[in-house]
């Protein structure tokens, strides 16, 4: 009898609630920008500079986050990004600028863990007939974190004090805390203790950078995820502060 942890249809929901973990991570703060910046005392345009400094941490811990799930296995990588997340976001409740950029900073570690062991795990578990729609559902757990964070974050915001807003971030993450334990022993079964960090010179931006292909297509992508974060970021301050809603 087939071990369920290997079912493809349950790798790709648990695969999909670890992509929607850093979501809602990084989707928070921008919500709940103007009530934090109340608090702070400073203009709600700084979250552009937070989210920034976001990406870029997502950026630098992605140089490695190939190897670490890799050494750590894809179940334990995802266990590692969720308790950024948690941390990060129980700092983030702090009315102090330190805190706000400790918790930006592994939150934005956490992000840049997420999509390697994601690909190793759907690579492993799900028919190839199959890929490019599993791949696809999985990278929807981003709209569906800031789905979630969107319908919730507000309104406890309102209701409780912005502080508050960080649960529905933090309820996802425990739930892939507790998730990835039990599939654990099968999907962290080939990890490489050894593996290096940083991966090999024929891998990782350099083949992306060799590769006109491969050049253009991560250009495109992003030119698109620089339009979505923009509009994410500053959608709520803008339709709060200006447009009067």
């Amino acid at each position: 009898m087939r071990d369920p942890r290997a079912a493809p249809v349950l790798v790709v929901v648990l695969v999909t609630v670890v992509q929607s973990v850093a979501a809602c991570a990084n989707v928070t703060l921008p919500v709940v920008a103007p009530k934090i910046a109340q608090t702070l005392g400073i203009d709600a345009s700084w979250v552009g500079l937070q989210v920034s400094l976001l990406f870029g941490m997502a950026v630098a811990s992605a140089t490695f986050a190939g190897g670490l799930s890799r050494r750590l296995g894809p179940a334990r990588t995802a266990q590692f990004a969720a308790l950024l997340c948690i941390v990060g976001m129980g700092l983030a409740t702090l009315p102090d600028l330190g805190a706000m950029l400790a918790a930006t900073l592994l939150c934005g570690a956490a992000l840049g863990l997420i999509n390697p062991g994601a690909a190793q795990v759907i690579v492993r578990f799900t028919p190839q007939r199959h890929r490019n729609l599993v791949f696809s559902i999985k990278q929807s757990g981003v709209p569906l974190g800031g789905v979630l964070v969107g319908l919730t974050a507000p309104a406890i915001a309102v209701a409780w004090g912005w502080q508050w807003s960080v649960l529905p971030a933090i309820a996802v993450a425990l739930a892939v805390l507790l998730a990835m334990q039990w599939v654990h022993p099968l999907w962290d079964a080939q990890r490489e203790r050894g593996a290096a960090l940083f991966g090999t010179r024929s891998g990782g931006l350099g083949a992306v950078w060799r590769e006109p292909a491969l050049r253009w297509l991560a250009g495109a992508g992003f030119c698109f995820a620089l339009i979505q974060r923009c509009v994410m970021t500053f959608l709520v301050s803008y339709l709060y502060l200006v447009a009067g809603y």
